[in-house]
């Protein structure tokens, strides 16, 4: 059977998980939308007249026709919803982050366990083929002993925050909203999914890019990590004057890995390279090869419970992340 989707939120992101359910008729039919915006309802009832067009989430949450929601909403509701979605045994598609703060975050870990659906998030760095091939490099000890990694959110996009929902909220994080991407990335690549680790923590913050706005959170924050030894630098900026790009760089001792504006996916295995061999291209990939994802797991009935331990594990060192932020000191967990 197909799966009947609806999706709720019809901003950019909604437009765009939109267009890539259309791609993947085979597995699925869009059936119903919903914005709350009423200008926003009125025109998506003229345009789509053959789907649902509800202006309230638990409508469509409540739709028997639907078995799979898309959450595309502003971040502070994905939690709610996505637990509405839980009780009604709704597969789950929604953007990240799942949760907003570490009081949901305790939600999370109680109620994903326990869900039978399928759930899946736009974790969509692992999609980079870039990145897909360091992940094997690394695994098959190409790096020799990692002993830093350096990544960096690179927004560029400081108009989010001046114009947009996401300035107006004032418990917005840029570390749930952004630099969580990294943390995944990273956590992805050394496989720190299989075994509890310890991690120490210390992060700083500025906001000297958004002083002028009414915005008041930081739109700059730094974090260091250290687990088993390995030191991990993270960035993430909104103010920074580039393109949005995620920058990383693999330090082993027998070679590194560098994504950044000059060496887009470069392998230096000696000190100098061949760089018609070495290159490799790194392309910032969209939400589409996550979406098929979500629907191939659904469609093969193959089990869900790895990728939920590896949110769970996400989110709460991004949760982790925030609070050194916020209390200004050193946090220890073991995740």
């Amino acid at each position: 059977m197909k799966n009947k989707v609806g999706i709720i939120g019809f901003g950019n992101v909604g437009i765009k998980h939109y267009e890539e359910f259309l791609k993947n008729k085979k597995l699925c039919e869009v059936v119903a939308i919903c914005d709350f915006n009423k200008k926003k309802f009125l025109k998506l009832k003229n345009k789509f007249k053959k789907l649902k067009i509800y202006k309230n989430s638990d409508d469509l949450i409540n739709d028997k026709a639907i078995n799979t929601v898309s959450i595309c909403t502003y971040d502070q509701y994905h939690m709610e919803q996505m637990i509405k979605c839980f009780k009604k045994n709704k597969n789950v598609f929604c953007e990240k982050p799942l949760c907003f703060n570490y009081d949901q975050f305790k939600i999370l870990k109680k109620k994903l366990p326990l869900f039978k659906g399928y759930v899946g998030t736009n974790f969509n760095l692992r999609t980079s083929r870039a990145f897909e091939f360091l992940k094997k490099e690394i695994k098959r000890n190409k790096l020799g002993k990692i002993f830093n990694i350096e990544a960096g959110y690179e927004s560029g996009r400081l108009f989010k925050i001046r114009d947009g929902w996401r300035g107006q909220n004032k418990d917005y994080s840029l570390i749930h909203g952004g630099m969580i991407h990294m943390i995944d990335l990273i956590m992805w690549l050394l496989e720190l999914f299989k075994k509890k680790r310890i991690y120490e923590i210390i992060t700083n913050g500025n906001n000297i890019c958004s002083e002028k706005f009414n915005y008041k959170n930081y739109d700059f924050i730094t974090s260091t990590i250290k687990s088993e030894k390995i030191i991990i630098n993270l960035k993430a900026s909104w103010g920074c004057v580039t393109p949005h790009f995620h920058s990383l760089k693999v330090y082993g001792t027998k070679s590194t890995f560098v994504n950044d504006f000059r060496y887009k996916g470069y392998f230096f295995k000696k000190k100098k390279i061949n760089f018609k061999k070495d290159r490799l291209s790194y392309s910032e990939r969209n939400r589409g090869e996550m979406i098929q994802n979500f629907l191939d797991d659904i469609l093969r009935k193959k089990t869900n419970k790895n990728n939920r331990n590896e949110i769970l594990k996400v989110t709460e060192l991004a949760m982790a992340i925030q609070k050194s932020l916020i209390r200004k000191r050193n946090i220890k967990i073991s995740i």
